[in-house]
């Protein structure tokens, strides 16, 4: 509970903020209610932060900062696909092409450094880092979303691997 709590403060009400912000500025921006794409937009924010916490877990501990305890990172990780789902689906309701663009960047980062971080060896501190390179891969791979919305999701399932 306090976890899920620190990452909504931390990230959860910036996604709520963007959302405000988006209807406030584009009016109808999503083809979804505001109320949904406000709950995805704060689970977008909370995802990414889990995702960091869990990526920096193993250095945090050896720096004697624990937020995840080990027995806990399976359930903490499958909690950080389920928020990233849920940023997806934002991400894939948005109708401008160039804000689901730019929307997206992040949470295919997220998707890439979950899966980095659950490949990396148990004894290893350094934290999973998605490259430069790979950054500039997914963004060149993400261009089409400019044109199709149902392009997102299937970008989120090859990040995720």
């Amino acid at each position: 509970e306090e976890l899920e709590r620190y990452t909504w403060l931390v990230a959860g009400s910036v996604g709520e903020f963007w959302t405000d912000l988006c209807a406030a500025r584009l009016g109808d921006f999503a083809r979804v209610p505001l109320e949904v794409m406000r709950r995805r937009g704060a689970r977008y924010g909370q995802a990414l932060q889990l995702v960091n916490i869990l990526r920096d877990r193993r250095m945090d501990a050896a720096l004697g900062r624990v937020y995840i305890a080990e027995s806990e990172v399976a359930r903490w990780t499958d909690q950080a696909r389920v928020w990233l789902r849920e940023a997806t689906d934002y991400c894939a309701d948005l109708r401008s092409g160039r804000l689901r663009y730019a929307t997206l960047l992040p949470a295919l980062l997220g998707w890439r450094t979950l899966a980095l971080t659950s490949q990396q060896p148990p004894e290893l501190l350094t934290p999973a880092k998605v490259s430069r390179q790979e950054v500039g891969v997914w963004l060149r791979r993400a261009l089409p979303v400019w044109w199709s919305a149902a392009r997102v999701r299937t970008l989120a399932e090859e990040a995720s691997k």
